[in-house]
């Protein structure tokens, strides 16, 4: 069965051969949905294109010409202040309601009139599926809202609810993820949403404004190794690829074995995407973090914060892991780290073996801790790993 985005790129593809020019269209918010082949392009479509939405201003001016209320195609003006050609535009409508835009640029008003109506049925079908789009999703929010709500709803009724709207295995395997980043690069990536892929608004509790929850069956995730790769299994190919994975960043939970237990699979999404917040780009692109490496730092699931505070970063230790000079702090981290090898600790710093030593002299000066001793290691182990995330 043809999804509702290839229906929506064939009714683009339709309107596009019938009036004789590219065309774009765009939902009632203007986020670009998908576009036909880009003949003559001004410098708000190439915004649109790439930024995947039009700006307020833009969709200010637009609005002052009719189009939110129009039944019929409207013929808006150039504003080269704005960088905007003269446009046909065919409204999407369903019940009365606009539900999209379809645009052709159209400088010498050369699309005949005598095509309106057959533009408009076309429309009407866009309008349709868009509603339907709508409502589809709104009840797929609702189901996961049952499920990750902890409201006392039937968490297998919605799980049933959830399989039969996204076509999700009921009883097989399922990831969630957690994606945070800028509102528009959210809506880009989850309007590319690949087949199998559910991307839905963070309807659970302690969910931030700017994050989408992503549903994915765990053997169509497959492996990945930065947030580019994660982005093309999760989302359509695009124009700014690149910029979008930097936008954006990735909490992936563990694999659960069915929808009943995917709040399980959300909890962990959630604390890995607390971690992937706080580490450090790798060549520029911010590295997504999975449940299934955090390690100790599962523990930011199962305890709560004040808990852990009063335990790793009591004493000594925590106070060196929350103020101690810069320099000593990264010494620290990285031999232990580096499992407590001199040799691959003095290579990762680029330092000598001695300046080390001093170092490490200084660091049980300052803890009290004997660094020869495992248990005393994982003291300080554990204040270093979970000062970044209990200090807010």
């Amino acid at each position: 069965m043809a999804t509702v985005t290839s229906q929506l790129e064939t009714l683009v593809e339709d309107l596009a051969a019938l009036l004789g020019g590219p065309c774009v269209l765009e939902d009632a918010d203007f986020n670009l949905i998908t576009y036909a082949a880009q003949g003559e392009v001004d410098d708000v479509r190439r915004r649109t294109i790439l930024e995947r939405r039009a700006s307020r201003e833009i969709r200010d001016w637009f609005h002052g010409h009719g189009i939110r209320d129009a039944e019929q195609p409207v013929r808006t003006p150039a504003d080269p202040d704005l960088g905007i050609s003269p446009r046909l535009c065919v409204p999407a409508r369903h019940q009365g309601r606009p539900y999209g835009y379809f645009w052709l640029i159209d400088p010498d008003q050369s699309v005949e009139e005598s095509l309106w109506p057959d533009a408009m049925a076309i429309a009407e079908t866009a309008g349709v599926l868009l509603s339907q789009a709508g409502r589809r999703q709104a009840r797929v929010e609702a189901h996961l809202a049952d499920l990750i709500g902890f409201d006392g709803a039937d968490t297998r009724q919605a799980a049933r609810g959830l399989a039969a709207l996204t076509g999700l295995e009921l009883d097989g395997p399922v990831r969630c993820l957690v994606v945070a980043g800028p509102e528009r690069s959210l809506e880009v990536a989850s309007r590319r949403a690949r087949p199998g892929v559910v991307w839905a608004e963070h309807v659970g509790p302690g969910r931030g404004a700017t994050e989408r929850l992503v549903l994915i069956g765990a053997r169509r995730l497959g492996e990945w190794s930065d947030a580019g790769e994660l982005l093309s299994a999760l989302s359509a190919p695009g124009p700014t690829d690149q910029e979008l994975a930097g936008s954006l960043r990735f909490g992936v939970g563990p694999a659960v074995p069915g929808l009943a237990r995917l709040p399980d699979s959300w909890a962990g999404a959630r604390t890995a995407l607390r971690v992937a917040l706080r580490q450090p780009e790798t060549g520029g692109v911010p590295s997504p973090a999975r449940w299934d490496d955090l390690g100790a730092l599962q523990l930011l699931r199962v305890l709560a914060s004040d808990d852990l505070r009063r335990t790793v970063l009591s004493g000594p230790a925590g106070a060196f892991a929350l103020g101690a000079d810069e320099t000593l702090v990264r010494t620290a981290r990285t031999y232990l780290d580096e499992a407590c090898s001199p040799g691959r600790t003095a290579a990762a710093l680029t330092i000598h073996r001695q300046t080390l030593y001093h170092r490490l002299r200084q660091i049980e000066a300052a803890t009290g801790l004997d660094l020869t001793r495992g248990q005393d290691r994982l003291t300080l182990h554990l204040a270093l790993s979970f000062s970044d995330y209990l200090t807010a």
